[in-house]
């Protein structure tokens, strides 16, 4: 098992399923060897697939972390801008990791 350096977790429903593509394409335009934790509880297994192919190629690596024991979409939220995958960085905890992570 590869120990990262750099572990970022980002959280997402479907509705930000290119946000979150292109901050991954951002971050690995600079950096290499990235290990990227996708909390989410609908993105396709395809999608995650796709990108594990093309992290590959720098040394990178993306994890699905599915979530789908939840509550959250009972949640009431200020306005619509809002997605409820916000609040899955509250389950970073959760997971066990090697070194110091980022939420995005």
């Amino acid at each position: 098992m590869k120990l990262y350096q750099k572990v970022i977790a980002l959280g997402a429903d479907i509705r930000y399923m290119d946000k979150v593509e292109t901050v991954i394409k951002s971050i690995s335009v600079h950096n290499q060897e990235v290990k990227f934790y996708v909390f989410n509880d609908d993105l396709p297994s395809e999608w995650f697939l796709l990108m594990r192919n093309r992290l590959k190629t720098i040394g990178s690596e993306i994890v699905n972390v599915k979530k789908t024991a939840h509550n959250l979409r009972d949640f009431h939220l200020p306005n619509d801008i809002l997605s409820y995958a916000a609040f899955f960085r509250y389950f970073i905890a959760d997971e066990k990791y090697k070194k110091t992570e980022f939420y995005i």
